[in-house]
């Protein structure tokens, strides 16, 4: 059966969750993606209308990889903020309840 058009469906699907920096959606969709990656690895014989569309899909999902690697390293990066000035803001703070 071919699967060309639910494979450019999902590769929209999750070229707009990306656009949209929706994590939720693309954690989900990389979920279809896996299945759809191992159900097609057993059917070697794709049409060409499925290997075109599968490439837009991996494109899509390759996308989708550098956001959400992008924002792990933006919130790492965050965190080690936070993590530096703590004792500053613990400082304010206790100066805040001493009433001072």
């Amino acid at each position: 059966m071919d699967q060309t058009d639910y494979l450019l469906r999902l590769a929209s699907r999750m070229r707009q969750a990306t656009l949209k920096r929706d994590i939720d959606a693309i954690e989900r969709l990389n979920r279809e993606v896996h299945d759809v990656a191992a159900a097609m690895g057993r059917d070697i014989a794709m049409s060409k209308s499925e290997r075109e569309s599968l490439a837009l899909l991996k494109v899509a999902h390759q996308a989708a990889i550098a956001l959400i690697t992008s924002e792990s390293k933006r919130l790492i990066e965050t965190m080690g903020g936070l993590r530096t000035h703590r004792a500053g803001w613990e400082a304010y703070a206790a100066v805040q309840r001493s009433g001072r």
